[in-house]
């Protein structure tokens, strides 16, 4: 209820209250009897008022039924006291159906208190409740034994002649203040609000007010229409004030319970203490009266502070225990997160590789005699394109159709997992052979070549895929990943088809490269290894201007091993490292020996891998052996492949930057061959372009390499870079080249690669006097196409 309205319906109250006082006061029994049952008849409605706002469904909400029928019952029972006294002009003390009524009120209330109670105490500590019930019941009923009692067994057994109701009456008044003082006394921690406190007083209010009416009627002393009567009308008023000052809320009945419990450090001793001190006052200081009283509180009060310890004892443990269960929640739910992330890839939700390598075994030896496993690795074509060009999150959304294309076809028992980058691998169970899953690969491939739309973007790609069986390609579950990632890279290469079955001629491959892992680890640098040298001319007037070392190496015992070969490996091995040193030194060395012996300006052109690029102190390395052999750097040119040096993902704009600091030239070796976009030449301080020779073989009969050469050679003059063409092998092509403006040329046409005293008699002897060589033997890396030969 609103401020405005609670003012001035307590208003009006205090004004019909001021009336019947009046009556009373005056001793006119006629008004009396009139107002008396107005107080208690307004006191019904509002309080059935306030229910009829409340949410019924809740059983406690019954409570103001409870009070509104109290109400009604004293109503009636006014009512009827008032019609007798004044029209029939009889004594309504006499009519028990009138007194009944009077009971009721009692029994209505007694009943809401304690549904009220019952609710208040569900949740509180039962042992202390049990405690407080024990002193305060011993408290009060010694207090009415000693100040209503007398402490006489006569009062009492003129009590029980009164008959059953007036006795049942007392007893229910009695236990109902017992009741609310337990209530009030129990509560250590909280705030009661305030409608609570006035219901709670006028609950208190009405039946001390029914213990002295009982008191004066045994006693003979009742007046009718006296301060008795006007205090029960009070209480009711008072009831009604409280219901009315009740929040209106859809919640429980007293919602406000849970604000305040027995559990607490605060006490209430002192309240207590008031029996005997009331007790003194009425009746003079009596020494045993006293010492009972104090035996009480002071039992109460030990059990009170034993209790209380040890609630805050339990409570601090179930903190503790809920402290660790939630702890322990945490670290499961954690657990369950880890278990999840090591066996699950986050970006496609197949199974990961770690996953599947443990699964992979376990599912090898749960293999009967006769049975086989197959195993498919699948690698997505030139997926780091998708990355480098339109970012990860689009390449992330391209591996998930992928996955769920692949998902898609497997059969249920299949295991599939996301091996790694763009790598996916499927295990099953298999009796039919390499035809069936060959079949099952095409399936895949035809899947995964449909268009893949990713926000604006469409992709078209495609997938190679290696096969291997167990036991009939590997004898176990490494060695079978390993074979169908080797049968994988080799569909790569062919053009026909994007799958393959592991078979002898891979099984000899495999075997190939071990022995060449072998031998590269065994090898003297300078007893196998040698440089061969390729010049480059500048055109159209065919003058030297270099060369490019290329290596080759000959194992004891053995034919010369390609390049081609041999340097993937040392790359994986991490071989390349020191071999790419050898050739520095060598290269370094050998031009230094032409330019000076010769009096020339030729420049030496070394391949450089990425893993030496990026190796801590590459170009201080290089810079002393120059400084050694008093190399100028003009002198040397690094050839970095166009995969390296387009790279956006690299750090090659600061590699370049210290070789040019340091003073050598840099070109982009095998331009063409990539995807990178030729815009990119214009972010990278490079000083030539190396033509790849696919590109040059079809320069005279294709149009397309004819253009993109062309246009190649444009825009690099446009950008002040040099362009020379590397693998011309025929007049045509290098009469094409001319016509283009390309400033120099390299190959077999105009010079083979060749040892250094070959080429020194073939391009330098017939310019200037002969000279003896003291080394022939060096090792850089080569360009692949012209190792070959």
């Amino acid at each position: 209820m609103q401020k405005n309205q609670l003012k001035k319906l307590f208003f009006a109250i205090a004004i019909y209250y001021a009336l019947y006082l009046t009556a009373i006061g005056f001793q006119s029994s006629f008004w009396s009897d009139i107002l008396s049952p107005i107080g208690p008849l307004v006191a019904c409605l509002l309080i059935f008022d306030t229910y009829r706002k409340l949410d019924h469904d809740k059983i406690i909400h019954y409570n103001w039924i409870f009070f509104c029928l109290a109400c009604l019952w004293w109503v009636l029972a006014d009512t009827l006291w008032a019609v007798n006294a004044l029209f029939l002009h009889e004594n309504p003390e006499f009519f028990e159906s009138i007194l009944l009524f009077y009971v009721g009120t009692n029994a209505f209330l007694f009943i809401g208190l304690i549904n009220h109670l019952i609710f208040s105490f569900r949740k509180w500590n039962f042992i202390q409740l049990i405690v407080d019930s024990l002193a305060i019941t011993a408290t009060a009923v010694f207090f009415f034994w000693v100040v209503f009692m007398g402490k006489d067994f006569h009062m009492l057994f003129a009590i029980l002649e009164e008959g059953w109701m007036t006795t049942t009456t007392i007893f229910v008044d009695i236990t109902a203040l017992i009741g609310i003082m337990i209530w009030y006394y129990s509560i250590r921690s909280g705030k009661i609000p305030l409608f609570l406190r006035i219901l709670s007083l006028s609950l208190i209010a009405f039946y001390l007010t029914d213990l002295v009416y009982y008191y004066l009627e045994i006693s003979g002393k009742y007046v009718p229409n006296s301060m008795i009567d006007a205090i029960y009308v009070l209480s009711f008023l008072g009831l009604a004030l409280g219901a009315k000052m009740q929040p209106i809320k859809k919640t429980s009945f007293f919602s406000s319970r849970l604000s305040y419990s027995n559990l607490g450090t605060h006490r209430k001793s002192l309240l207590l203490l008031l029996a005997p001190t009331i007790v003194a006052l009425i009746n003079g200081f009596v020494l045993s009266d006293t010492l009972i009283f104090l035996f009480i509180i002071l039992i109460y009060e030990a059990l009170t502070i034993y209790i209380q310890q040890s609630i805050r004892e339990h409570a601090l443990n179930l903190d503790l225990e809920d402290l660790v269960s939630e702890r322990t929640k945490e670290l499961v739910e954690k657990n369950k997160q880890l278990d999840f992330l090591s066996n699950q890839d986050i970006v496609t939700n197949l199974f990961n590789r770690r996953y599947f390598t443990e699964h992979l075994r376990e599912m090898i030896s749960t293999l009967q005699t006769g049975e086989t496993l197959a195993l498919l690795y699948i690698d997505v074509d030139r997926f780091k394109t998708i990355n480098d060009t339109y970012g990860h999150d689009v390449g992330d959304e391209v591996l998930i159709k992928i996955a769920k294309r692949i998902e898609g076809i497997k059969p249920d028992s299949a295991l599939l997992s996301r091996f790694g980058g763009d790598e996916f691998v499927l295990a099953l169970h298999t009796n039919y052979g390499y035809q069936k899953m060959e079949l099952l690969a095409q399936i895949i491939i035809e899947e995964c070549s449909a268009a893949i739309h990713v926000g604006h973007y469409s992709f078209r790609l495609s997938v190679s895929i290696g096969i291997a069986i167990y036991p009939l390609d590997a004898g176990s579950s490494e060695m079978l990943i390993k074979n169908a990632d080797m049968a994988m890279y080799q569909a790569k290469r062919q053009s026909h088809k994007n799958y393959l079955s592991f078979n002898e001629e891979l099984n000899q491959k495999i075997q190939r490269k071990n022995t060449i892992e072998i031998l590269l680890k065994q090898a003297d640098f300078d007893k196998e290894f040698t440089l061969y040298f390729q010049p480059q001319f500048q055109v159209p007037e065919t003058k030297l201007v270099g060369m490019e070392a290329l290596l080759r190496w000959k194992p004891p015992g053995l034919d010369f091993i390609s390049p081609s070969e041999f340097i993937p490996i040392a790359e994986e091995m991490d071989y390349i490292i020191p071999i790419g040193d050898w050739v520095m030194k060598k290269a370094i060395r050998q031009i230094n020996t032409w330019n000076r012996n010769y009096h020339s300006n030729l420049k030496m052109g070394i391949n450089v891998s990425a893993k030496q690029l990026y190796q801590t102190g590459f170009i201080k390395e290089m810079q002393v052996f120059m400084r050694k052999y008093g190399v100028a750097p003009e002198w040397v040119d690094i050839e970095l492949t166009e995969g390296v040096a387009m790279d956006p993902g690299s750090h090659i704009f600061d590699v370049t930057r210290h070789f040019k600091r340091a003073g050598v030239s840099i070109s982009i070796d095998d331009f063409g061959t990539g995807y990178s976009s030729l815009a990119n030449l214009k972010l990278f301080p490079f000083d030539r372009i190396k033509i790849a020779k696919p590109l040059i073989n079809a320069i005279t009969a294709d149009d397309y390499d004819l253009y993109i050469t062309k246009y190649t050679v444009l825009l690099a003059k446009s950008l002040g870079i040099k362009t020379i063409a590397e693998g011309v092998e025929t007049k045509a092509q290098f009469d094409v080249l001319c016509d283009l403006g390309c400033e120099e040329i390299q190959g077999f046409y105009l010079g083979k690669p060749v040892p250094a005293k070959d080429f020194e008699e073939s391009f330098l002897l017939p310019h200037s006097p002969a000279i003896e060589l003291t080394e022939t033997q060096e090792n850089p890396i080569l360009s692949y196409e012209e190792s070959l030969s």
